[in-house]
């Protein structure tokens, strides 16, 4: 604000919350349902089916990545990976075959900010986000320009208390914003309030309760 004296902060209702135009798809799943649950959220995806698909699957880190990537290799399914371990030019040309048509791209959050793919139908969760404001990023990608687009979230039990809050606030409309945590994961947040989610501005002992 020191550097732009004149400038004004806009925002609108919308901002934060979960686009009308996206349906969301919530899998618990553990090591021995993973791997079937992700392979299917690919396969029963009607515009995949149709062949105009365009897909991020999204892992927790390179590592992660490349077991996403060497199971869908196992069961046939051409995509492309990017991520920073990645040469420079598989990178340009994963990002290239995404621009120019259907496909399936694993990645890292390195796609979800700065990386503008268009037309994303569908976007998978493969390790679900490790807080709102990953989870925001990821999911918009997809659904834009009023564009219908799809979500599968495959979270773990350790996901479930920042799940339950993001489901709830997306099937009431609200913004997704008190669920943000900059500097520690939502797990840490709940564990500093006793396992109690705390909205951002209130403290602890005084959340306010819905009849």
């Amino acid at each position: 604000q020191y550097r732009y004296p004149q400038a004004e902060w806009i925002s609108t209702e919308a901002l934060h919350i979960s686009k009308p135009q996206l349906t969301h798809q919530w899998k618990q799943v553990d090591d021995s349902t993973w791997q079937q649950e992700l392979v299917g959220a690919i396969r029963s995806d009607p515009v995949h089916k149709a062949g105009k698909a365009k897909v991020l699957v999204f892992a927790k880190d390179t590592a992660a990545a490349n077991d996403v990537s060497a199971v869908l290799e196992g069961e046939g399914i051409k995509h492309v990976v990017y991520h920073k371990n990645r040469p420079a030019a598989e990178r340009e040309a994963a990002l290239e075959a995404m621009h120019q048509g259907p496909g399936i791209m694993v990645c890292t959050d390195a796609a979800a900010r700065g990386i503008d793919i268009q037309d994303i139908t569908h976007v998978i969760q493969a390790d679900f986000a490790p807080n709102a404001i990953d989870f925001i990023h990821r999911i918009g990608r997809t659904g834009r320009v009023d564009k219908a687009g799809r979500v599968t979230s495959l979270y773990r039990d350790h996901n479930k208390a920042l799940v339950d809050v993001l489901q709830s606030y997306i099937a009431e409309g609200k913004p997704l914003e008190a669920a943000f945590s900059r500097a520690r994961s939502f797990s840490k947040k709940l564990k500093r309030h006793g396992g109690q989610f705390i909205p951002r501005g209130l403290q602890s002992g005084a959340v306010r309760t819905q009849a």
